[in-house]
């Protein structure tokens, strides 16, 4: 039987990606200009643009947290964040989960400057994310952990990697090539664009919480 190779080590690089996405688009890498290969990453950043807002991308989930701050209900976020995926309060070491309201819910409660223990939440989308709490904190020490998901990275040099990971490699060369057909290939988009939204969807059905369902009687 053939000996396989023992490793894990296939990555592609930024300027793979660009020269397979071009080559999908039937130009020759090797004839290229600077500008191609700018182009191309711009397109490569509006694609991860592009997937922040089409799902939940879960090797970009972060715990943080933060200590409330006795009076002060709104804490901005780190710069990056794309929204919030689930939160709690902890007090003498006890968590306790929070509820996330809308911002209608939020708008409708009549007393917003009551203080106590925050039960809920809601995250306020704006260019910087920020977390409003209710009721407003009424302590320096209770301590807000939450999940949060960032945006993936900026794609800036050509032998950089890409903020994804192995199992997404298909789908970021597959939606690239598509994005550059626009620009380039128009006669091929047709061809390229389901291929780029099969890729994008095989990988995103693989990209979901894997434990079992519960439910609990209420």
């Amino acid at each position: 039987m053939p000996e396989t190779s023992k490793t894990f080590n296939f990555s592609l690089t930024v300027e793979d990606m660009v020269s397979e996405a071009y080559e999908r688009c039937g130009y020759d890498p090797n004839l290229l200009t600077q500008y191609d290969a700018q182009t191309a990453r711009r397109s490569l950043n509006l694609l991860f643009s592009e997937w922040s807002v089409r799902g939940i991308n879960f090797w970009k989930l972060v715990k943080d947290s933060f200590v409330t701050k006795t009076g002060q209900a709104t804490y901005q976020l780190p710069k990056g964040t794309v929204d919030i995926f689930a939160a709690t309060l902890r007090r003498s070491d006890i968590d306790t989960t929070m509820q996330r309201i809308s911002i209608i819910d939020y708008h409708e409660i009549p007393n917003k400057i009551i203080t106590g223990k925050p039960s809920v939440f809601y995250i306020d989308r704006q260019i910087r994310v920020a977390m409003t709490l209710w009721q407003v904190p009424e302590n320096n020490t209770d301590t807000i952990q939450y999940w949060r998901w960032d945006q993936l990275e900026d794609i800036d040099l050509a032998f950089q990697e890409i903020d994804a990971p192995y199992r997404w490699t298909e789908a970021v060369c597959s939606g690239l090539a598509a994005k550059l057909a626009v620009k380039k290939s128009p006669e091929k988009l047709q061809f390229l664009a389901p291929l780029a939204d099969k890729a994008f969807l095989f990988a995103n059905d693989d990209e979901r919480e894997k434990a079992a369902l519960r439910i609990i009687p209420g």
